[in-house]
């Protein structure tokens, strides 16, 4: 039997769903919503036999869904996630999860409480040079780390209100906070502090133009995280570099390229991780196994607390303690 799907917000993240969706021989999109009617409308037209339905609440009652994306800006939630988990369906939720760690929490409680599967989109994690560089450090002491979102400026009027995004670090970096949490652990603590000003003639701005975060994991490793959304087209820099004696392991956007002092070897991603992110999580619900999701709702609550630690860092000028989430 297929595995139906519905999707809540089909602009923008959605659109790399759609493409791989249509690939996978088990999926289904059979409803869409979306707050502007006519993204749902064009994406119905996409997939033969699906519907575009006016409201969120008929397309949950009507649409008989095995599983949800939900794909719509951070502060946009609302109770998408718990009203499909209190039916039964199963749930892919893009980054970042919310704005709230305890409206977050709350809903990871929902998704237990229900016994459905839930996976976020941290596409970062199915990429095979992360998979290798997991490989390179294991059981390998790592004593610094550093990483790295440096580029432009996003083109949608929500991202750059700090109340609507979180912010860059909770919007975006976040990739490199989770992929630092998946190779080395959770963190324990973060200092960070922020400088705005550049980008002062967008209207309505109000997010740190640039970040630098120190971070201590669990561990003992050390960490910087650094974040700027000011750098022209092609001049950035995103990734994870990490340090061990007599090692290097870059995990970067460019690819994977490691050093020793006997080498240097470099592997472009041999895959594409939204496709193995999307397979991993129609599988899974095909089978009922999450043994192959390699990011869930769960976990990317943990990493949410991160970055929100980190602007309560920005705004307290304190080094915040990051609480543990069971």
């Amino acid at each position: 039997m297929p595995t139906r799907i519905g999707f809540v917000g089909a602009g923008g993240i959605a659109g790399f769903h759609f493409a791989n969706l249509e690939k996978i021989e088990d999926a289904r999109v059979v409803a869409l919503y979306d707050a502007a009617p006519e993204k749902a409308e064009a994406a119905a037209r996409r997939f033969p036999g699906s519907q575009a339905y006016p409201s969120f609440a008929d397309m949950l009652e009507s649409a008989g869904l095995d599983a949800l994306y939900v794909c719509v800006p951070p502060c946009a939630h609302q109770d998408y996630e718990v009203l499909a988990a209190e039916r039964g369906i199963h749930l892919f939720v893009e980054k970042p999860v919310s704005t709230s760690l305890s409206r977050a929490s709350e809903v990871a409680a929902a998704i237990a409480g229900a016994g459905v599967l839930a996976a976020a989109g941290y596409h970062w994690r199915y990429l095979d040079t992360t998979a290798r560089a997991r490989e390179l450090i294991a059981g390998k002491a790592i004593g610094l780390a550093q990483g790295f979102w440096v580029g432009g400026f996003p083109q949608v009027s929500w991202w750059r209100v700090k109340a609507q995004s979180g912010g860059q670090a909770v919007e975006q970096t976040t990739h490199i906070f989770d992929l630092a949490r998946y190779l080395l652990g959770e963190v324990e603590s973060v200092y960070a502090v922020g400088f705005r000003g550049l980008m002062a003639d967008w209207p309505g701005y109000d997010v740190e133009d640039a970040s630098v975060v120190a971070l201590r994991f669990r561990s003992g490793t050390v960490a910087t995280i650094n974040s700027a959304d000011v750098a022209p087209r092609g001049a950035g820099t995103v990734g994870l570099q990490l340090y061990s004696r007599d090692l290097v392991v870059s995990v970067m956007n460019t690819g994977l390229k490691v050093q020793t002092p006997l080498r240097t070897e470099e592997a472009l991603p041999g895959v594409n991780p939204y496709m193995v992110e999307d397979q991993a999580f129609v599988r899974a619900v095909a089978t009922r196994d999450g043994s192959g999701l390699l990011s869930t709702y769960a976990d990317a609550v943990k990493t949410l607390a991160v970055t929100l630690a980190v602007n309560e860092s920005i705004e307290s000028g304190q080094a915040i303690v990051v609480a543990p989430i069971r």
